[in-house]
């Protein structure tokens, strides 16, 4: 996802693992404006409260599409 108004979803690529600790990550595509929690954190104030249930129901509704039709199961998205 680009971090900006329109919101484009990201590819999934992959899923790899982190030699160190084991942990399984999901490889997505490149953001050209960084993670959504630094977007969130730099503009959340800027943003009204209709932008910013917009992007909390996309963000539930591409979890519902990993639950449903790819079979991904996570853990924590940070």
């Amino acid at each position: 996802m680009e971090c900006k108004i329109n919101y484009a979803k990201l590819a999934i690529y992959g899923i790899t693992q982190n030699t160190e600790t084991m942990e399984y990550l999901m490889v997505f595509q490149y953001a050209n404006n960084g993670s959504l929690s630094k977007y969130l954190r730099n503009n959340f104030c800027n943003l009204t409260w209709q932008t910013k249930l917009e992007i909390l129901k996309n963000i539930s509704n591409e979890l519902d599409n990993i639950h449903r039709y790819a079979n991904y199961i996570h853990a924590d998205f940070h």
